[in-house]
């Protein structure tokens, strides 16, 4: 990791207490660090993933695209990663994550690997595959009602956000 100035908390601690999964890896992209929110969300145990190689570990970082994120770290590149897709069959996990990749460096200033911070947002992508979802049937639902429905703004102030096709308009489109 990052060298760091002395301080009253080891880093480990802050490391294991973060709720976005931490890890960090060496320059042949072994993992070196795996905290507790990794376990969580990929479901695998710290054990069996300290000193592996990430992309035999998790084939999917490979297939989604990852590596060039990963090998981009060891060069000095910072990135970031959106909205990614995970599976691990091996523990039934899948969902979506963030990831941040950062360099780390030796007390020499040279690259000694990366660490990672990734947060998962799978439940805010089903929340707003939800949200979409239920916008999409309330919008069919309103363009087909037999009577004028409309839709103000939250605000108080006289707003039109939405109205449906008037039952007079879909006869004269239908004739």
């Amino acid at each position: 990791m990052t060298e760091r100035p002395p301080s009253n908390v080891p880093f480990e601690a802050l490391v294991e207490a973060s709720r976005d999964g931490v890890f960090a890896f060496d320059r042949e992209l072994r993992v070196t660090v795996w905290n507790g929110a990794m376990e969580r969300l990929l479901g695998a145990r710290r054990a069996n993933v300290l000193g592996r190689g990430l992309l035999e570990t998790f084939p999917f970082l490979r297939a989604i695209g990852e590596e060039p994120q990963l090998r981009g770290t060891l060069s000095g590149v910072s990135s970031v990663s959106r909205d990614r897709p995970f599976d691990v069959p091996e523990t039934r996990r899948r969902g979506h994550f963030d990831a941040h990749y950062e360099p780390s460096f030796g007390k020499g200033g040279e690259i000694i690997g990366g660490h990672v911070v990734v947060r998962d947002v799978t439940d805010e992508r089903r929340a707003e595959q939800s949200l979409r979802e239920t916008e999409s049937r309330f919008r069919t639902m309103a363009d087909c009602a037999p009577v004028l429905l409309w839709m103000a703004g939250t605000t108080g102030e006289c707003c039109l956000i939405y109205t449906s096709p008037s039952p007079r308009d879909r006869t004269r489109s239908r004739m």
